[in-house]
């Protein structure tokens, strides 16, 4: 499976790719907004470089963002969870509701900083090993 490039157009039917600014005045703008019981923020080391296993969230968003290493993130659509795309996790997601996904490390450990809703619950869904390539990104 060849890893993809993160641009908006092609991440839209999983979910956005969280706009930034480099504006030079300080600012605060808001870029997503889930009405919800509250988000709570979470750190996630990801050292594995397969994954035989999706998972989904029903009921809430999740925002994916690398703080340290370098990371794929694998989705796919609720309606097909067994046609899955890599995408280089090189620029903040919000993953929509539904949507499978996985993360996979491409350095020895990747750590991702994940915001979600305080209340989830997750479905899993098997699938053939996965080992994203890096060709020519």
């Amino acid at each position: 499976m060849d890893i993809k490039v993160l641009e908006a157009d092609h991440f839209a039917p999983y979910g956005m790719v969280i706009p930034t600014s480099n504006a030079d005045d300080v600012s605060f703008d808001i870029k997503l907004k889930e009405n919800s019981s509250g988000w709570r923020i979470a750190i996630l080391e990801v050292t594995n470089r397969t994954t035989k296993q999706l998972h989904c969230h029903p009921d809430t968003s999740e925002v994916f963002e690398v703080i340290s290493g370098s990371a794929v993130l694998l989705v796919a659509t609720a309606e097909n969870p067994d046609n899955v795309e890599a995408f280089l996790l090189d620029k903040p997601v919000c993953v929509n509701k539904g949507v499978w996904h996985s993360t996979i490390a491409l350095s020895d450990k990747a750590t991702v900083k994940i915001t979600e809703n305080s209340i989830v619950s997750k479905n899993t869904h098997d699938i053939c090993e996965m080992k994203p390539v890096v060709r020519s990104i």
